[in-house]
């Protein structure tokens, strides 16, 4: 038990550390700062569409997809995951939470900051932890990713989910209808992952449906890490020491 709880916290350190010395999850930290402060000094007016739960999805779902792709990024980081003598499912998870520990404090602020416009009909704890739960599904779905695809793909990807996820199926319908093929796949993709247009309709119609989705695909997200580890390093023909 001992042993254990001293794995995870050495991989929840790692975790914190391969965000924090990377530039790439720095740099969009200012980004998120300086979206947060834009909207803090512009706050006069209550209805500035700065002030919007959209924007707080926008800017937290940026932040982890590009956090969470350093996290089993291949090379030195994916070879030590595989190494690490514990259950299957504690690196990814570990190392998940110690992203969030880094990520968590900025997506708090900028919920507090930009997301409750005057009069919304939920409080500021609710908007917190739902952003929360979206924020580490993407991360989570980002650190599976990673391993097959690359960190900067991954990164891409869920860059591109946290923007293009906010738009509802019915707006990607009304977009893709001169191609019916094309829009059928996407609409069910739009309505089977945990994309940001969820989180935002979970938050203002308290659908509780789509919150056991998102907590189902985190899940899927770590469960999914855990197996891509050892996936890609044997597919790769690597040594679990790093070296082909």
């Amino acid at each position: 038990m001992i042993a254990r709880l001293l794995a995870a916290k050495a991989e929840i350190v790692l975790g914190a550390l391969l965000v924090i010395r990377h530039r790439t999850p720095r740099l969009t930290a200012l980004l998120v700062l300086a979206v947060v402060a834009s909207g803090f000094l512009t706050r006069g007016g209550s209805g500035s569409p700065a002030h919007s739960p959209w924007v707080v999805f926008v800017v937290a779902g940026s932040l982890v997809a590009v956090s969470a792709s350093r996290l089993l990024a291949p090379g030195a980081a994916l070879a030590a995951g595989y190494r690490v003598a514990a259950s299957w499912w504690l690196v990814p998870s570990a190392r998940l939470v110690g992203a969030l520990f880094v990520t968590f404090p900025l997506v708090a602020g900028a919920a507090l900051v930009l997301g409750q416009p005057v009069g919304a009909g939920f409080s500021a704890g609710e908007l917190i932890s739902v952003t929360g739960l979206y924020a580490a599904t993407l991360a989570a779905l980002v650190l599976a990713l990673t391993p097959a695809v690359g960190a900067s793909a991954a990164a891409a990807i869920g860059f591109m989910a946290a923007w293009f996820g906010m738009l509802p199926p019915s707006a990607v319908s009304n977009a893709f209808e001169r191609w019916p093929i094309v829009q059928r796949v996407l609409v069910l993709a739009w309505n089977s992952l945990p994309l940001g247009w969820r989180a935002t309709r979970w938050l203002e119609r308290g659908t509780h449906g789509d919150g056991f989705l998102l907590f189902g695909w985190l899940l899927v997200g770590v469960a999914t890490a855990a197996w891509a580890i050892t996936w890609a390093l044997r597919s790769r023909n690597q040594k679990p020491g790093g070296a082909v």
